[in-house]
C-alpha cells in the first residue's frame, strides 16, 4: 500500500487504531494541561445540561417537527458552537504539536537532527 492511496474515509485498520489512540491522548494531555480546554469542556457540558435542544440538535436525534428557539437558546446554541469551534481547534493544535515532536524524535533516533 501506498501512502497516497490512503484517504480519511478509507483507512485500514490498522492505522484508524492509531489515530484513536493518538487522538485519545490529545484529550488526556489537553485535559490535563490546560486550563482553557477544561473551561470549555464545562461549560458546553452546562450548555448541553441546561438546554436540551442543544443536545437533540448536535447529538443528530430524529427532528420531526421545526423548533422554535426562544432568543435565551438561540444565544446558548450560538455560543455553544462557538466554544466547540474553540474545542477543536485546541484539539488541532495539540495533535500538530503531538506530531512534530514525534518527528522530531524520529529524527533525532535517525540521527538526522542535531
Amino acid at each position: 500500500m501506498r501512502i497516497d492511496n490512503i484517504d480519511i474515509y478509507h483507512l485500514p485498520k490498522w492505522l484508524e487504531g492509531i489515530f484513536e489512540d493518538i487522538e485519545s491522548l490529545c484529550h488526556k494531555t489537553l485535559k490535563k494541561e490546560s486550563e482553557a480546554y477544561r473551561k470549555i469542556l464545562n461549560q458546553t457540558d452546562d450548555l448541553l445540561e441546561k438546554y436540551r435542544v442543544i443536545s437533540t440538535i448536535v447529538d443528530g436525534d430524529k427532528i420531526n417537527e421545526s423548533l422554535e428557539l426562544s432568543v435565551e437558546e438561540a444565544e446558548a446554541l450560538s455560543r455553544f458552537c462557538h466554544l466547540e469551534s474553540d474545542r477543536k481547534d485546541m484539539e488541532t493544535i495539540q495533535i500538530y504539536l503531538m506530531g512534530a515532536k514525534h518527528m522530531w524524535e524520529l529524527m533525532e533516533l535517525l540521527k538526522l537532527a542535531k
